[in-house]
């Protein structure tokens, strides 16, 4: 999901746009919280698939490759494990 996007005029009529996209990872796992992450399948592997789809990539619009932010977990639980990947890239708008 777009978790946000601002502008910045850099010129007369440019803007400097930085998009920041949010990826949500949800693991349901079956034999314990840490196979959940660890395992294939787990959110680890899936956090290395996002980043091989989306890191340096610029799915071809116009813009500067997505840069990974930050991975964070945001929940464990007994059932499931949730993390989030945050990524950002720029473009130049010209009016």
């Amino acid at each position: 999901m777009v978790a946000g996007s601002r502008a910045e005029q850099v010129g007369v009529s440019s803007f400097d746009l930085t998009l920041n996209l949010q990826v949500l990872l949800v693991v349901r796992h079956l034999r314990g919280e840490e196979a959940g992450r660890r395992e294939a399948g787990g959110a680890y592997d899936l956090l290395a698939g996002v980043r091989q789809a989306l890191w340096h990539q610029d799915l071809g619009l116009d813009l500067t490759p997505f840069a990974l932010v930050r991975e964070e977990p945001l929940l464990t639980d007994g059932e499931f494990t949730v993390y989030a990947a945050h990524y950002s890239a720029t473009a130049v708008q010209d009016r």
